[in-house]
């Protein structure tokens, strides 16, 4: 056999096992549901919309039906408390039927407490950073009002990723699209494998103290201007970890919680420590069995319990705030 037959022959092997090998390496990665810390894959469900404020994103045609589901007419509410809910995985609800998800176990619970009706609105999207959260929290709200906003916030809020259009997109602290890969075959545009490769080059995990602290002061200001710029308060929520035991949480045990509590307390934010409230708590009665992150739908009815007396002081603060008579000059 001549030379160059056999170099062609080699090289087509060659090719037929590397292929071989990124087929077999795509088909391991979606039948293991293979994912990492803050990445939300690409897919038709996915869209990634630009508004004013920064680029955001929505999940499935029903997003908007799942985020109004609670105040269908918005701000035309009638005499009706408005409530932002806003987040990630926790609040948005993912899997579960409108009924049982977060924002309606909250104003379930609301109703069964306030003395005026009450109808909670969700803000919120799998993965969804802080960045994203507010650029959909001030597009709900242009033009608007409501009476009380709730952040659900915790530390991966400030590394997470979207896979979209071949590449990995970073929302960070800074704000914008940032980190694209370019020159993604075609075929490639909706590996997962690839995806997961794009995004370890990415910052994963719990950002460090220095990091998380610059971070919560650019964005707890934000949030509250979104806020109050629609007439209503700010109720922050330390969100935890339902992969590990409340206990080491909380902001006596935890730097990170005990950090977002002192940040509050110096903007005169109200806070909520849900780790210490849910002390005591197996992790595992809140979410689905064997899957760590999202509540289920008990889950969603024992936090909500706990966070509608502090939305509910929040109303009482706002609306006395609003009949109370302005001192005079």
């Amino acid at each position: 056999m001549a030379p160059v037959s056999r170099l062609r022959r080699a090289l087509r092997i060659a090719a037929g096992l590397a292929g071989v090998g990124l087929v077999a390496t795509e088909l391991a990665a979606r039948a293991t549901g293979a994912s990492a810390p803050g990445l939300v894959l690409a897919g038709p469900e996915l869209s990634i919309q630009q508004t004013p404020w920064g680029p955001t994103w929505h999940v499935g045609s029903a997003a908007m039906e799942r985020r109004r589901a609670g105040c269908p007419g918005g701000a035309a509410a009638g005499d009706r408390h408005r409530v932002m809910l806003t987040g990630a995985d926790w609040v948005h609800g993912g899997g579960l039927a409108l009924d049982d998800a977060p924002g309606a176990a909250l104003q379930r619970a609301l109703a069964a407490r306030a003395d005026v009706p009450v109808c909670v609105e969700t803000i919120a999207e799998p993965g969804l950073p802080h960045n994203a959260q507010l650029a959909s929290l001030r597009t709900a709200l242009y033009g608007e009002t409501a009476e009380a906003v709730v952040w659900s916030v915790g530390p991966e809020d400030v590394w997470p990723a979207v896979a979209a259009g071949g590449a990995v997109h970073r929302f960070g602290p800074a704000g914008g699209l940032t980190g694209r890969v370019p020159l993604v075959p075609p075929v490639l545009l909706h590996s997962r494998a690839l995806a997961l490769a794009l995004h370890r080059e990415l910052p994963t995990g719990a950002p460090g103290p220095d990091t998380w602290s610059r971070f919560l002061a650019a964005a707890l200001p934000e949030m509250a201007a979104a806020a109050r710029a629609a007439g209503a308060g700010l109720l922050v929520v330390a969100r935890p970890d339902t992969d590990r035991p409340f206990a080491d949480q909380g902001a006596e045990a935890d730097a990170a919680t005990a950090s977002l509590r002192s940040h509050c307390a110096a903007a005169g934010l109200p806070f909520l420590d849900l780790a210490a409230e849910l002390d005591g708590t197996d992790p595992a009665d809140l979410r689905p069995p064997g899957t760590p992150g999202p509540l289920d739908a008990d889950g969603a009815e024992t936090v909500a319990e706990l966070v509608a007396p502090a939305v509910h002081r929040l109303l009482r603060a706002e609306r006395q705030a609003v009949l109370s008579p302005r001192p005079a000059p």
